[in-house]
């Protein structure tokens, strides 16, 4: 019986120290698995920052070839559009390049084409009041015209109408032929004056008379030029 009592005894003696031993290598394996999360965690963050890096990175460059291009394109027009209002518009083009202004003759009447005097080139004629395409090629033809309301009522509303027609006449079709048109209006109590301006690239035959015609609003007209150029 004594020999009973002293071998428990040593089991339950080895029991506690076996626990003590497995508790802190349980602590040490929870310990190391929590490590290894925070790497995890961390290398995960990691990778995140480097892939917004990249993503701005091209996001920037895209962005500087995007205003490149822009840039470019801008300033492509601003040198097309810049040649009709040279001083020296001979020494820019190869071919037609012709600026007219309005000529003022008294005749207000709707339903008729505008008359001109010639600014610089040699291509008008008087008779047609027209510019005539000495080569068949594309033209950018351009109008603009200034409208006023300084001698209407500014204390009521007076709605006004310009209704104008580019178009093409030729010889060898002997007939008219719309190329565009423009419909602006004017409140003349709440403004005095508006810019109208129509551009635009057409392909043109050798001996077409382009010529501006005024449906509606003649006597709107303050201000008009009128002009053509080889593209």
């Amino acid at each position: 019986m004594g020999q009973t009592c002293t071998r428990s005894e040593d089991v339950s003696g080895n029991i506690g120290r076996d626990r003590s031993v497995v508790i802190p290598i349980k602590h040490c394996c929870d310990a190391k698995k929590q490590e290894m999360r925070v790497r995890v965690i961390t290398l995960l963050l990691l990778l995140g920052c480097v892939v917004l890096s990249i993503f701005a990175a091209s996001r920037d460059s895209s962005d500087v070839g995007s205003e490149g291009q822009e840039s470019a394109e801008s300033g492509a027009l601003a040198n097309q559009l810049s040649a009709f209002r040279s001083d020296n518009p001979t020494a820019n083009s190869n071919g037609l390049h012709i600026g007219l202004e309005l000529m003022h003759t008294g005749d207000l009447s709707d339903g008729r084409l505008i008359q001109w005097k010639v600014q610089f080139g040699d291509s008008y004629n008087a008779e047609k009041c027209a510019i005539v395409i000495p080569d068949t090629g594309k033209y950018f033809v351009y109008i603009k015209i200034v409208l006023g309301c300084q001698n209407e009522d500014r204390s009521e509303k007076h709605k006004k109408t310009l209704f104008v027609k580019l178009q093409k006449w030729s010889r060898f079709y002997n007939k008219t032929r719309e190329l565009t048109d423009a419909l602006e209006d004017i409140v003349c109590n709440l403004v005095m004056f508006r810019t109208v301006f129509v551009g635009e690239l057409f392909e043109l035959t050798k001996g077409d008379h382009v010529s501006v015609f005024i449906a509606k609003g003649y006597n709107l007209i303050t201000k008009s030029s009128f002009g053509a150029y080889l593209t």
